[in-house]
């Protein structure tokens, strides 16, 4: 059971404030509260992300900010109207930040520039909800309500239910140590992958024992295994290449939807 005491289940506290944990025990305190305030507006937090240099990106409904540990700094043009409020932020291999939002735009930052990501495809009309990589560097980004996107050497294009996708309403994505991507859906976990340049997407839901499709995180751990969140009936340890349910440390719950996990 104690290995399962590392599992942190984080609640997304759409906040007006963010925690940050402190050291100065002379003080005695555990947190020290940094507060985001701009000129006309107290902005909502409603994404998170740590860099590879420990900087942590803040998206907002009021665009984004860069804390390095002292400061907020917002990165100027990230609250244009057009944008809305800002729904994933992911680094890529390369050091550049991706910022995914409600109104299905998508932003580049390199260096604290910016660009707009406008492939030639014409962006999603629905929120982006995460981003991931896989082992040949092919970035993706799943939406509530078009499945999901592959940018591939400049180009862009769609994996929905069409290419077999169990569903379009994809709310978080993740890169596996066998190299696909897995994404949770509101009709189980798809695994995506290319064979051959092909689309390849094999399916975990109910049908499989899964106890509830709607399926709202999903947190690699270790080779071979994620965490699977769900809407009602709380987590689950997926061994994915032996297709088989680990026993789970959680009984009966009755704790709402786990929305995100952190190892």
């Amino acid at each position: 059971m104690k290995k399962y005491l590392h599992l942190l289940f984080s609640v997304i506290l759409l906040t007006f404030s963010l925690s940050i944990k402190a050291g100065d025990r002379k003080e005695n305190s555990v947190f020290k509260i940094f507060d985001i305030r701009t000129e006309s507006a107290r902005p909502k937090i409603t994404a998170l992300y740590r860099d590879n240099d420990g900087q942590v990106w803040t998206g907002t409904d009021h665009g984004i900010f860069k804390f390095d540990g002292t400061d907020f700094r917002k990165i100027q043009g990230s609250d244009s109207s057009l944008f809305k409020s800002v729904t994933s932020i992911y680094q890529s291999k390369d050091g550049i930040i991706w910022a995914g939002y409600s109104s299905g735009k998508i932003l580049k930052i390199y260096h604290n520039n910016f660009t707009i990501y406008n492939p030639e495809e014409g962006f999603p009309k629905v929120p982006v909800t995460g981003f991931a990589e896989d082992n040949t560097n092919k970035l993706f980004f799943c939406t509530n309500g078009e499945g999901v996107y592959c940018i591939d050497k400049g180009r862009m294009f769609n994996i929905n239910e069409e290419d077999g996708l169990s569903d379009n309403f994809c709310y978080n994505i993740s890169s596996l140590s066998d190299g696909r991507i897995c994404t949770g859906t509101d009709a189980g976990v798809n695994f995506i992958s290319f064979v051959n340049g092909k689309k390849n997407i094999t399916v975990f839901n109910s049908g499989n024992e899964l106890p509830d499709d709607i399926v709202r995180c999903v947190t690699p751990v270790g080779k071979g295994k994620i965490w699977i969140g769900m809407q009602d009936k709380g987590i689950l340890l997926y061994n994915y290449e032996k297709n088989a349910i680990e026993p789970s440390p959680v009984k009966d719950w009755n704790n709402g939807p786990v929305v995100s996990m952190l190892m």
